[in-house]
């Protein structure tokens, strides 16, 4: 075995032993929908045309939600769907894939931004 085996090997061991290999395999959870009231309605639908991880990568209200299936629908070439199952693809949604709280962080207080190098000064105009 050579160095670079052994070295390999040893990473792959140190990563296993901290969880990572749980990790690696758990990413392909997130290509399936998350277990509730109307996911099979959701699987069937939206998988016709791509798969769950388009589905599950995005987050929405309902009304972000609406807006996708109306674009899908009109410049995507989805089928028309029933009221009652579009209404179950929306409930599902809004509850497993709701809006997101911000994710970005809070901006900085002025007094520890640095000077803008750009900014004109109007004492001296």
């Amino acid at each position: 075995m050579t160095v670079l085996s052994r070295g390999v090997l040893a990473i792959a061991a140190g990563y296993a032993a901290l969880g990572g290999l749980t990790t690696i395999s758990s990413a392909h959870d997130a290509n399936e929908f998350k277990d509730g009231e109307g996911m099979d309605v959701v699987r069937t639908t939206c998988t016709r045309c791509h798969s769950a991880a388009m589905v599950t990568q995005n987050s929405g209200s309902r009304e972000v939600w609406q807006l996708r299936i109306n674009t899908m629908q009109s410049s995507h070439g989805m089928p028309a769907i029933d009221d009652t199952t579009e209404s179950t693809i929306l409930d599902y949604l809004e509850t497993h894939y709701g809006q997101k709280t911000s994710s970005r962080r809070a901006p900085l207080s002025p007094h520890l931004m640095p000077a803008n190098p750009y900014e004109i000064d109007s004492v001296n105009d």
